[in-house]
């Protein structure tokens, strides 16, 4: 306490601006008082003089005066220079331009240079990643993701949004996946989810990052942590009522664990194909998502009969086998119609003569043939629309449905998004059928997610081939909309 109330009182001395003199803050008494007793805050004994009692209490006043005007520790502002560069930089790179990496170099120099906060800098190494990555440089986008991680741990980063740091580690974990770099992406994965306790509630958990730790998981051959990994996924979808994802997810989970030649396996494969047909959207950016069920379905049939043949039960693997090849089939049918339709849309609906008859009636009873309620077509169900994002899959540049006419309003193609894994329509071989999966070549080539202990299992079944017309008759399936059947 002696050497708290000399400290405390030199402080103050420096921090006065005293144009006269004055009595500081802390006297002399206070100093004297210290050396002759050692007040309350330092002992256990209740402090009896009155002049310890205003020491303390001076003291006190002075902490709370220094913590609330405690200098931050980067307190210069920019330079207006070095605002008008940074701000140039973010518009380049909002709009995705060619310069944007150019500029956003410019920009870690100038904040640099000028001793800025480090998260503001790892803001600005982030944006150069995702401007490299497009630009197809993923090893120079993965050294800008490093350093954004090594400034975000920093100390100089305390004011950085806490959902940054695993934001950075997903990124990095991606593109460690996409160079088959399995354990690092495992390992930043895995960094990403230890810190989801630090976040709000909503942004906790990520699914996605979990779909990741499980497939980076499946490449190296660990098959029961990606089956947890998969459960997790499952969950954290369902949490926020994505149930199409959470059924995705729950189907990984089943593969991963009938890889790994657990019993549960064929509990939750039976679980998928329960589940499947239930959820709905008329979202139809998630086509491209209930398509993947359909294949996953599908082939977890595959998957599982070829497991109970290996087990003795050849019955049940039969049915199970001609399922998935009917289901197989049907799942490729759609996606080759799909793309076909697509296709024709984006050609040009008003070369269709039927669209003419409807645009000529429309107007002789005074709609324009570009509203919505004419272009609507029965079964076509395009209930999403864009303003102004031709890039990024909406109509064509003469489709105007707005009301003023004064924004574009164009009609959203079908998976025409490019920000999403899911978001294109799938695209398959023709020719594809489960006998594909009886050739262990093709297997190894096509499903590294299969453990080699079910490819050969696979390979070694001896099942009726898709091309029988007595196993699988020639059946019209009825096509539905918006679900995976």
């Amino acid at each position: 306490m002696m050497r708290r109330c000399l400290l405390l009182s030199l402080g103050v001395r420096a921090l006065r601006v005293q144009r006269v003199p004055a009595r500081p803050v802390l006297s002399h008494e206070c100093i004297h008082a210290a050396h002759a007793a050692a007040p309350a805050l330092c002992t256990q004994h209740p402090s009896t003089t009155r002049t310890d009692r205003k020491c303390i209490a001076k003291a006190a006043l002075l902490a709370g005066i220094l913590s609330a005007t405690a200098v931050p520790a980067y307190a210069i502002d920019p330079s207006p220079a070095a605002l008008q560069i940074v701000q140039s930089a973010l518009e380049s790179s909002s709009q995705q331009k060619p310069d944007a990496v150019a500029k956003l170099d410019k920009a870690i120099t100038t904040w640099k240079s000028e001793k800025l906060p480090d998260d503001e800098l790892a803001g600005l190494y982030r944006l150069r990643a995702d401007a490299r990555n497009r630009l197809g440089a993923p090893d120079k986008a993965e050294a800008d993701l490093t350093e954004v991680v090594r400034l975000l741990r920093g100390p100089g980063a305390a004011a950085a949004d806490p959902a940054e740091l695993p934001r950075a580690l997903l990124f990095r974990a991606r593109l460690e996946f996409a160079r088959s770099a399995w354990s690092a992406a495992r390992e930043d994965a895995a960094a990403a989810l230890a810190l989801d306790d630090n976040l709000e509630n909503l942004e906790q958990k990520n699914p996605f990052t979990y779909e990741l730790l499980g497939r980076a998981a499946l490449r190296e051959g660990d098959y029961a942590a990606a089956a947890a990994a998969f459960g997790s996924a499952e969950k954290a979808h369902d949490r926020v009522g994505d149930a199409i994802r959470a059924r995705n997810a729950g189907a990984d989970r089943a593969l991963a664990l009938l890889g790994a030649g657990d019993e549960a396996g064929s509990t939750e494969s039976r679980r998928i194909f329960a589940q499947k047909s239930n959820p709905r959207t008329n979202n139809p950016d998630d086509i491209p998502l209930l398509q993947e069920l359909s294949r996953k379905d599908a082939e977890l049939h595959l998957a599982l009969a070829a497991k109970l043949a290996s087990k003795g039960q050849a019955v049940d693997a039969s049915a199970l086998w001609e399922t998935g090849c009917v289901r197989l089939r049907t799942y490729v049918d759609d996606a080759t119609a799909r793309i076909v339709a697509d296709d024709a849309k984006t050609d040009n609906l008003a070369k269709d003569r039927a669209a003419a008859a409807r645009g000529l009636a429309a107007f002789s009873v005074g709609l324009d043939p570009k509203n919505p309620y004419v272009t609507q077509q029965t079964n076509t169900q395009f209930l999403w629309y864009e303003l102004d994002l031709e890039s990024d899959g909406a109509g064509a540049a003469d489709e105007d449905y707005s009301f003023a006419g004064d924004a574009k309003v164009k009609r959203r193609r079908v998976g025409a998004r490019g920000d999403d894994g899911f978001a294109r329509l799938a695209k398959v071989d023709a020719k594809l059928s489960c006998d594909a999966f009886t050739d262990r070549s093709w297997l190894d080539a096509n499903r590294a997610d299969w453990s080699p202990s079910l490819r050969a299992e696979a390979t070694a079944f001896r099942a009726p081939k898709a091309k029988d017309a007595v196993a699988l008759p020639d059946l019209t399936m009825p096509r539905r909309m918006w679900s995976p059947e």
